[in-house]
């Protein structure tokens, strides 16, 4: 048995690497987000979830530590946000988690987080896959069924032409 990564399948599954050889692309996993109730005043931290505002957090904590779950800012820490806003009108960053674990069962945790009190809602963000070329009919040509013809616009594409009248990029 050895230690070396399958290939991943589907668009943008591989590519070329810094010497050649190609490379691996796992995409990002799905990840159940948090919005927290504003006057809860929730901050996670790795101690667990406690209460600026004084809300009571036992019930998140409690199904967080039964699951095996932890909460994490989704835009850095309470601090770093703090310097990050400054004297702009900047919404509270501070109500954005991300939840660690779980990973498989993210439609049922987001349906029982979003029901804890304190929690003003929940969504699974699905994973993110990079674009590619030539997946679909790469070897025949056609489109797969049911996709939308793009028209072609390269007759108004006349900034590519020389100058007066482009750049004349087909050149550079």
């Amino acid at each position: 048995m050895t230690d070396q990564a399958q290939p991943a399948q589907g668009p943008g599954a591989s590519g070329p690497g810094p010497d050649g050889a190609g490379f691996t692309y796992r995409g990002a996993e799905r990840e159940v987000i948090v919005v927290a109730r504003p006057k809860a005043g929730l901050r996670a931290r790795a101690e667990g979830v406690r209460s600026v505002a004084g809300a009571d957090t036992s019930a998140l904590d409690m199904f967080l530590s039964d699951e095996q779950l932890a909460l994490e800012p989704l835009f850095g820490n309470e601090e770093r946000l703090q310097q990050a806003a400054g004297t702009e009108d900047v919404p509270d960053l501070a109500l954005f988690y991300r939840v660690r674990g779980g990973e498989s069962r993210a439609e049922e945790l987001r349906a029982r987080i979003a029901a804890l009190p304190g929690i003003d809602s929940a969504y699974v963000k699905p994973g993110a896959v990079p674009a590619s070329l030539g997946q679909v009919g790469e070897d025949s040509g056609r489109l797969k069924e049911g996709a939308p013809v793009t028209p072609d616009y390269s007759g108004r594409q006349g900034y590519l032409r020389p100058a007066p009248e482009g750049v004349d990029a087909h050149w550079a």
